[in-house]
């Protein structure tokens, strides 16, 4: 019984651990200028919005996990996305956060972990509580 109360203390804190590390991510700095096809890595779920000098060029976020281009000016999931750049000429573009959030998926599966964890152990405690008042 140690072991299994060893096993859902640990998962609960690792959950916790792990919201906090999120909640730190989500307070940096992403905006960047891109001047050729770059990728780069996304600590959660942002709002995008891309500014390019000239505004003629063609400028795309790319989700290689997906293997395709975004649509909106929302990246859905924390992960590596590319900006590729579509022109002959020189482009600057720039590209600025505008809200962040970690994507529902992560956060589904965070919570379930915790809160199961979490049960459990209360379940066995009192469970272990009582066998131990009728002893």
């Amino acid at each position: 019984m140690r072991l299994l109360k060893i096993l859902l203390l640990s998962m609960l804190l690792m959950t916790s651990l792990s919201l906090l590390v999120q909640n730190r991510l989500l307070e940096g700095n992403t905006s960047k200028v891109v001047f050729t096809t770059e990728c780069f890595v996304s600590p959660s779920a942002q709002a995008l919005q891309v500014i390019t000098n000239p505004k003629t060029s063609e400028v795309m976020i790319f989700d290689p996990e997906k293997g395709s281009a975004l649509m909106e000016g929302k990246i859905p999931h924390s992960g590596p996305y590319c900006v590729v750049i579509n022109s002959d000429g020189p482009v600057t573009a720039a590209i600025k956060v505008n809200g962040r959030y970690v994507s529902g998926e992560v956060l589904n599966i965070e919570y379930g972990v915790g809160g199961v964890s979490a049960f459990l152990l209360a379940l066995l405690i009192l469970w272990e509580g009582r066998k131990n008042d009728y002893d």
